[in-house]
């Protein structure tokens, strides 16, 4: 079985043409999400909260936080932390990993955990 590929030619080097086939300028993306956002009648909303919600579903999965430094671009990690919100699901399920390692240990602990789940 042989390995085929497709090879695709561009016609101009830009990855992400405007419709004009030149570059994409920054007035161009912003006229552009602008008008994204009043058709889907979205208000107070601003280009740079698509990054807030970008570090803040990453922290929610558990991606390092350096690693979201780093995505970011930013030299501090003190900048990551305002962007990085934990919901208080993500808190829980931080405990849980404690609880599991330390308390399951012991079989008196685990009946004890597991007792006040039920009766909850």
């Amino acid at each position: 079985m042989g390995l085929h590929c497709k090879i695709r030619h561009l016609h101009y080097s830009l990855v992400f043409p405007s419709d004009n086939e030149t570059q994409i300028t920054a007035s161009n993306l912003g006229r552009a999400f602008r008008d994204a956002l009043a058709k889907a009648e979205i208000r107070d909303f601003r280009f740079h909260d698509l990054r807030h919600t970008f570090a803040n579903r990453l922290a929610q999965r558990g991606v390092d936080l350096y690693l979201i430094q780093k995505l970011l671009g930013h030299r501090e990690p003190r900048m990551v932390q305002r962007y990085a919100h934990h919901s208080v699901e993500s808190l829980r399920v931080g405990i849980e990993v404690l609880e599991k390692e330390v308390w399951y240990k012991d079989d008196t602990m685990r009946e004890l955990a597991e007792y006040s789940q039920i009766s909850s």
